[in-house]
């Protein structure tokens, strides 16, 4: 039994022999493959290799000739800028100097145009006791068919004579003082027109601007108060009045705008009747404010409110008012209840008829 199990070891040992021999020899063939490959590889890396060596060396030869033709380059580029800023500096002198001429053409065009308009008030005057000649006038063409420009010399040096032998016209001379005389008066004239007509020119500008000033700052005057009174007549709105030209507040007037009590912004023609009725009290009243009126006539401003607004109003105009006389015509007595004096207007037998009573009189008689 112990001889059966070491044979047994010893094929198993012999079959595991077996197997790492045949992996060892397939290693073996594999590696040999993979050397013949590697040495493949490596020739084609040595020839490579050579060929690079080969395009190095050319290129070192061939570097030298390069380098001299970069240098070559940017001596030409350094030349190429250095022509163009010059170029550019000679365009930037040319461009001044084309505005200096042109600002002397623009000068001498002022000068012509100037002088031609002086010579424009230039006129000649016949002298007495000579008579005028026409100058003559030489043509291009008749200047070029004179054959002697020497006689022409010597006829203008005649004529200088001639007018040298003359004798002056002592009558030109009193003239000539007596027009430079009515000359001056004209100007002290126009001088005298000229200053009162600047003396009213800032007399203008000054009532213009105290207008202006004036206006101002009563429209901010009454523009507050108006909020005041609308704010206190509507419990709790709020009124704006805008100019529709600030620059010029009198060339296009003046916007009236309020916002009732839980509304939005509107404009004075977009409000309803009983609205409409309190922004222009509000109105009137900041400008009772600013500059009292004595005495107001109202006709039946009541006539679109409701019963709490009458006697807003009602009792408003009582105690704000105290400084001027009011007159209203109301049919609401919730209004003519707190006046001062009371006349009532009846009509009997076709006939109108008034009577006036003290409401405050009658109140301490006991009577109502």
């Amino acid at each position: 039994m112990t001889t059966f199990l070491t044979l047994f070891c010893l094929f198993r040992n012999l079959k595991k022999a077996q197997d790492s021999v045949f992996r060892t020899e397939k290693e073996i063939r594999d590696t040999a493959k993979e050397i013949g490959d590697l040495t493949a590889e490596l020739k084609s890396l040595e020839d490579k290799a050579t060929e690079v060596i080969k395009n190095t060396n050319a290129a070192e030869e061939s570097l030298p000739e390069v380098q001299k033709e970069h240098r070559n380059l940017l001596q030409e580029l350094k030349v190429i800028q250095e022509n163009e800023h010059a170029l550019q500096k000679d365009a930037l002198s040319i461009k001044l100097k084309l505005e200096q001429i042109d600002g002397h053409i623009a000068e001498h065009n002022s000068k012509i145009r100037y002088w031609q308009k002086e010579i424009s008030k230039i006129s000649l005057h016949p002298i007495e006791d000579n008579p005028v000649e026409e100058i003559l006038v030489l043509s291009p063409e008749d200047l070029e068919a004179i054959k002697n420009p020497d006689s022409i010399t010597n006829q203008i040096a005649l004529l200088e004579a001639q007018c040298h032998e003359m004798k002056p016209n002592l009558g030109a001379i009193a003239e000539y003082k007596k027009k430079e005389e009515l000359y001056l008066q004209r100007v002290a004239e126009l001088d005298k027109i000229t200053h009162e007509r600047d003396n009213f020119r800032q007399a203008y500008e000054d009532l213009r601007k105290q207008r202006l000033n004036e206006f101002m700052a009563g429209f901010y005057i009454i523009t507050n108060k108006l909020k005041e009174n609308y704010q206190m007549l509507t419990l709790g709105g709020d009124a704006e009045l805008e100019l529709v030209d600030s620059l010029d507040p009198f060339s296009e007037g003046i916007m009236f705008s309020v916002r009732p009590p839980k509304k939005s912004w509107k404009k004075i023609f977009n409000l309803s009747g009983g609205e409409k009725t309190l922004s222009s009290l509000a109105l009137v009243f900041a400008l009772h404010h600013y500059k009292p009126t004595p005495l107001y006539f109202m006709d039946e401003i009541d006539a679109a409110l409701d019963f709490k607004n009458v006697s807003i109003v009602a009792f408003y105009i009582y105690e704000q008012t105290k400084n001027a006389q009011f007159i209203i015509i109301s049919l609401r007595n919730n209004m003519f209840e707190i006046s001062d004096r009371l006349i009532g207007i009846y009509k009997t037998y076709n006939i109108t008829k008034s009577v006036a009573v003290n409401p405050k009189e009658i109140a301490s008689k006991g009577l109502c």
